[in-house]
């Protein structure tokens, strides 16, 4: 079955990869002309079957196939939830509606909390997968969620780090997801995929 990433991103497509192991991901770039995707969802799991949708209906493949699409983002307690479906682009909210730099948005991210008066807050990184495609001649639409419960606050600035992850420590841990060898095997995009592998093998 053909796995197509709605996301040109290739450190994301590695991640999938190695977490699905065996599973050949492909962006949905390989197949169609790059597509501008709207994503005014008020929640992950809308944002994530918007794309979804938006490039399976694009595709035209007769055999089996499934887009996957995810929206993630990490909630701060002490910010309300925020930066939350905004994460990609919370250093530009109120200036442009592009995704921002990592570093840009984890400069944000610290700044917002030294706002509230705190230097460490509760923290959840949310990951939602949407699949869209065809199994077996028939339509598939379905949407799974992780969660991965930790903190954030000024740990360290690491340009290396992919996203937030060099400012959240995970639950039961001492450092930051960057440093931590088994990231692929406990975060919110593992917990995700597990989910999606099991509902795939059960078809």
């Amino acid at each position: 079955m053909k796995v197509i990433l709605a996301s040109q991103n290739a450190k994301k497509i590695k991640e999938i990869e190695q977490i699905l192991r065996g599973v050949e991901v492909s962006s949905y770039t390989d197949w169609i002309d790059l597509v501008e995707i709207c994503e005014n969802g008020e929640s992950f799991e809308q944002n994530a079957m918007i794309k979804a949708k938006e490039i399976a209906n694009r595709l035209q493949l007769s055999e089996d196939y499934l887009v996957l699409a995810d929206d993630s983002g990490l909630c701060v307690e002490a910010l309300g939830g925020m930066p939350g479906v905004y994460s990609a682009r919370y250093a530009n909210l109120g200036v442009c509606d592009t995704n921002a730099s990592d570093e840009a948005n984890n400069l944000k991210l610290l700044e917002s909390l030294d706002e509230v008066g705190v230097c460490e807050s509760k923290a959840a990184f949310v990951c939602a997968i949407a699949v869209v495609g065809m199994i077996k001649g028939a339509r598939v639409e379905q949407c799974f969620c992780g969660v991965l419960e930790g903190k954030v606050g000024h740990y360290e600035l690491d340009n290396e780090a992919f996203g937030y992850d060099l400012l959240f420590i995970p639950d039961g841990h001492t450092q930051t997801l960057n440093h931590i060898a088994e990231k692929n095997s406990l975060s919110h995009r593992y917990l995700a995929l597990k989910q999606f592998q099991a509902f795939v093998n059960q078809r």
